[in-house]
């Protein structure tokens, strides 16, 4: 997914996250690592949009703000990595 991301992002033009198994909440019991998967965009140019479609197991707006949370610090790290003239590295989880 991450080298897919990196070697494809000038034709990607949206991101669309969804959890698997079950469209649930992003976190560390789905199969894709988002956490990995927002470094590796975050560590491109990409600066168009990234959609999130779930079916919350618990509080809606809990599960949005914590989706966000997690894309958002991950975003954010990675972009002032590449400012200060660093690379970020990205692990892709096994």
């Amino acid at each position: 997914m991450i080298r897919t991301i990196r070697e494809g992002i000038r034709w990607i033009g949206h991101f669309h996250t969804a959890g698997n198994p079950g469209r649930n909440d992003i976190d560390d019991t789905q199969e894709l690592n988002y956490t990995g998967i927002c470094k590796a965009i975050a560590g491109t140019d990409y600066e168009y949009y990234v959609g999130h479609e779930f079916k919350p197991k618990g509080d809606p707006i809990e599960a949005l703000q914590s989706a966000f949370e997690m894309c958002n610090q991950e975003w954010k790290v990675a972009k002032e990595m590449l400012r200060s003239g660093r690379k970020p590295e990205f692990k892709e989880r096994r």
